[in-house]
């Protein structure tokens, strides 16, 4: 007689909260799964180890020089890149090919590791990389219209073609 005058006074949200509450005292409680937590913890991890990645690509670019021994400069002094002679292989392809645009690499792996380690998914991950080298391209498209070889070869080479006329000049802006 008594719960039932009780029950007249709590409004029927908290009781069912306290029967929720009650019911839940004899279930074990695992905050996550195993399987869960492997996932978590792979894609942490390798979202750091996309990140030293894409730190060690940006400090072979940043510490590029033209005279470091690589595929067409033949030298006996030692690599001064920060990657040794591979790094400075790799920096002088690089660069040589699509130019400053090559900074647009480790930017954008880092942006993708920082999804990793934020447990974020990177969707299409496929199609991601496959539009990787048009990004690069574009990017030396557009580079290339300065001065110098601010877009490698590539760059130089679109905006430098004579084929290409008033229509493949507008159509190269537009792309770039």
């Amino acid at each position: 007689i008594i719960m039932m005058d009780m029950k007249m006074f709590i409004p029927s949200a908290q009781q069912e909260q306290m029967a929720n509450v009650s019911a839940s005292f004899g279930r074990s409680r695992t905050p996550i799964g195993l399987g869960v937590y492997l996932q978590r913890a792979l894609t942490g991890g390798g979202g750091a180890v996309l990140f030293t990645v894409s730190v060690t690509l940006f400090l072979v670019l940043a510490t590029y020089n033209p005279a470091d021994p690589s595929w067409n400069v033949a030298t006996d002094k030692a690599a001064g890149n920060f990657g040794g002679p591979a790094g400075a292989t790799l920096a002088d392809l690089l660069v040589q090919t699509v130019g400053f645009a090559s900074v647009l690499l480790p930017a954008v792996l880092s942006v993708w590791a920082l999804r990793l380690l934020l447990n974020l998914p990177v969707k299409q991950i496929w199609l991601r990389l496959a539009s990787l080298p048009l990004l690069l391209a574009l990017g030396a498209i557009s580079l290339g219209i300065l001065p110098g070889m601010k877009g490698g070869m590539l760059g130089l080479l679109v905006w430098r073609m004579p084929v290409l006329g008033h229509i493949g000049f507008v159509t190269a802006l537009g792309a770039a």
